[in-house]
């Protein structure tokens, strides 16, 4: 097995309990595509039969509409798992999964993913926790869908932060390469709005915006600026 997968899952949350002889005999039983920005893992209507975890980079899991439009549903981030629930259930995907950026994505066999739930307990509390927050994001949606853009587009942001922030380092940049467009599909607004909204905050100095990453110095600022608590 090669060594630079395991050392890139032992650096995650997700796998931090594991011996380096229990990652291994892991690894043994996935695979480990490599994906190119804009490449597609899976389609909506696919039989789920894996389930997939971000050992690095980032992935967009994407819905269309009737009117052919397409909305992002949600980012996922290095260390959060995907496809779970639906491929537990024999199901098939509801939506298309496209890499953000350059990405290594580790796939299990579902048959393979209970085993792992079983054997290790406290991954499995980690991941059962991903998919409680995954539903209350969920919620969230619903319910800033009837708010300003400007407080979507401001909670979107902080939530990739404070989840970054969570499971990696307190740092205030979100270092992926979301265009204009990224953040309006997941907003459910237009471009013009979005790149009006960031200038604004950037000339406050609330973000700074990059084509590799995007900087929040202070989230209560930005939470104040959006009127996010009121």
């Amino acid at each position: 097995m090669n060594q630079k997968i395991i050392d890139i899952m032992k650096a995650l949350p997700l796998f931090a309990g594991l011996e380096k002889n229990e990652l291994e005999m892991l690894a043994q039983k996935c695979a480990f595509p490599h994906f190119q920005r804009g490449e597609l893992l899976f389609s909506a209507g696919y039989p789920a039969t894996d389930v997939y975890i971000i050992l690095t980079g980032s992935v967009k899991l994407v819905r269309a509409h009737p009117d052919g439009k397409e909305r992002i549903v949600h980012l996922l981030l290095r260390g959060e798992m995907f496809g779970a629930p639906v491929a537990m259930q024999g199901g098939y995907y509801p939506v298309n999964a496209i890499a953000l950026e350059q990405s290594t994505i580790m796939k299990i066999v579902t048959t393979n993913f209970q085993e792992l739930f079983l054997k290790h307990p406290k991954v499995g509390q980690i991941l059962i926790a991903q998919m409680s927050e995954r539903m209350q994001q969920a919620h969230s949606d619903r319910v800033l869908s009837y708010d300003a853009v400007e407080k979507r587009i401001a909670w979107f942001l902080i939530d990739l932060l404070e989840r970054i922030q969570k499971n990696f380092s307190r740092t205030s940049r979100i270092p992926i390469p979301l265009t204009r467009q990224d953040i309006a599909d997941r907003v459910g607004s237009t471009v013009e709005t979005v790149i009006r909204t960031l200038s604004t905050w950037s000339k406050q100095n609330l973000v700074d915006t990059q084509d590799k990453y995007i900087e929040i110095p202070s989230i209560p600022a930005l939470r104040k600026a959006a009127n996010l608590d009121t």
